[in-house]
């Protein structure tokens, strides 16, 4: 009866514990932006090549034309700090890629698109 009760106690300390500590994550206060409205390309601009860009079923599709420059869609504003979130999908025999802390400045190379560059390469190279 002992064990019995001294048990009961231990239960009922980790219960009480248990419940005290599931409190609620705090809100994430970050002030999100989101860039693309899943509608129109309002924000956006075409840099360099060819290719196209147009809203399908809520994403922004690229179009390459082959034998032309990088083309590049670029946002209208700039932004210092920044955590970017998306999903993609790239033609498997293409090598495509999310330009980063980029510029285009006239000056440069008569405006080439310039800076760091998130590989997206499904060929077996894998860049």
């Amino acid at each position: 009866m002992k064990n019995y009760l001294i048990n009961s106690k231990l239960l009922l300390v980790a219960t009480v514990t248990l419940l005290i500590s599931c409190s609620e994550t705090p809100k994430d206060n970050s002030p999100w932006v989101d860039l693309f409205d899943g509608e129109t390309l309002k924000g956006w601009h075409k840099l360099g090549g060819d290719a196209t860009y147009a809203v399908k079923e809520g994403a922004i599709v690229g179009t390459t034309t082959h034998n032309t420059p990088n083309t590049f869609l670029t946002t209208d504003e700039m932004y210092s700090d920044f955590i970017l979130e998306l999903d993609y999908k790239v033609d498997s025999t293409m090598n495509s890629g999310i330009q980063i802390r980029s510029n285009s400045i006239p000056t440069y190379r008569d405006g080439r698109v310039h800076g760091y560059q998130v590989e997206i390469d499904p060929s077996e190279r894998a860049w």
